[in-house]
């Protein structure tokens, strides 16, 4: 971790020098121009010395005691997530009547007079029935019902977020939820486009898979981001070629470096590959190395023809700098429109906030009759998600 540190405090020295080094050049001496001269030598000297150090702080991090390949162990958990957020995130504040109404939702028998809620016994819907292809049925009624039809708070149903935080240590390993947390959105994408308004700036760097998923490409055009393309073949993402685009950025002075690598792991959109067990633990030491976020957006999870579930980046997460997207619109529905978030803390603070004053939350019987189907199939769902390639759930 000390190494780690030393690193980010090297990069943030070069950072400052370059500051320095723009403003001599761009003042006009008034006096004799040696003594500018002789700074400009010797900043010249220190950002050479400085580009070795790092150079071989980066060498004795690939090898700080994190074991073979087939190792992932953790070079220390990240100290403060604020520096990765946008000034335009970290200026965000709880909206009053979205706070109040989380309030109302924990006092479901109170009567509240200053947040817009009509009273849930005029509204028209009596019960909702939904049946199922394997004759089975899902009957939303009484206070459920009334509950989901009201607003939600923005981080979603909490019966759901429960369930969700399960789902999650069942399928990528107990997370520690003292850490972490998971928020529902609309579908993945609503939770990547917030992701990204969080992280980058107007024209900030971002590492991504080449070719990208279309869609994630239209949310970071108008923010002009500098996507920094990392290619791939037949086993996904090149974790070689990943370290060689870092290298070669790392030594272009007058740019910045990237904070976050954006990842289509499984039946990857456009190309359809699966990124590989052994490559995605390869790729999160480069993320350890270089202090990474990385985005692992999933919705294609359990649509693959492996005999088991990919290890996820979620799974092998030791320094909690994953924020992982998943979604229910490649098996369940893709306009009942629910994903979900898991991320630390820190993040899903901040993706609230946002969700507060744009889409409030995720659809109220969407998130009900997901509720409700999760827990009437439970964990033996599996098999039906992967309904494209079996169909035992269906089968007469």
């Amino acid at each position: 971790m000390a190494v780690a540190l030393s690193r980010k405090l090297g990069r943030q020295v070069k950072e400052a020098l370059k500051t320095v080094e723009v403003f001599i050049n761009s003042t006009q001496p008034t006096q004799d121009s040696t003594n500018w001269d002789k700074i400009r030598v010797k900043l010249n000297e220190l950002n050479m010395n400085l580009n070795e150090i790092i150079k071989k702080l980066d060498q004795d991090i690939a090898t700080d005691g994190r074991g073979g390949d087939d190792n992932v162990k953790t070079s220390g958990v990240i100290a403060d997530y604020r520096m990765f957020m946008t000034r335009v995130s970290k200026n965000r504040n709880p909206s009053a009547l979205r706070e109040l109404a989380t309030l109302y939702y924990s006092m479901p028998d109170s009567l509240f007079l200053g947040v817009g809620t009509p009273n849930s016994d005029l509204y028209p819907f009596e019960s909702v029935l939904v049946n199922l292809k394997d004759g089975t049925t899902l009957e939303m009624s009484g206070e459920r019902l009334k509950m989901v039809l009201s607003y939600l708070p923005s981080a979603g149903y909490g019966p759901l977020q429960t369930l969700f935080k399960d789902f999650q240590d069942k399928f990528h390993g107990l997370q520690d939820w003292d850490v972490k947390d998971v928020l529902v959105t609309s579908g993945a994408q609503e939770g990547t486009a917030l992701t990204i308004n969080m992280l980058l700036g107007l024209g900030d760097p971002l590492l991504v898979q080449n070719p990208v998923y279309p869609g994630f490409a239209e949310i970071i055009r108008p923010m002009e981001v500098d996507a920094i393309p990392v290619n791939v073949d037949g086993d996904g993402m090149i974790p070689e070629h990943l370290i060689q685009v870092l290298e070669e950025r790392s030594n272009l002075r007058d740019k910045a470096m990237p904070k976050a690598i954006y990842i289509n792991p499984t039946a990857s959109n456009p190309t359809g590959t699966l990124l590989t067990d052994d490559r995605k633990k390869q790729i999160y030491r480069i993320a350890q190395q270089y202090d990474l976020i990385i985005l692992e957006d999933d919705p294609y999870y359990f649509v693959h023809f492996r005999d088991r579930d990919p290890v996820s980046f979620l799974s092998m997460d030791t320094d909690h700098r994953v924020i992982r997207f998943d979604s229910f619109s490649k098996t369940l529905s893709a306009g009942l429109r629910l994903g979900y978030v898991t991320a630390p803390k820190p993040f899903i603070d901040r993706i609230n906030l946002h969700m507060q004053v744009t889409t409030m939350h995720a659809s109220g019987i969407s998130q009900l009759v997901i509720h409700e189907l999760l827990l009437q199939w439970g964990y033996e769902l599996v098999p039906c998600f992967s309904f494209y390639i079996n169909s035992v759930c269906f089968s007469s």
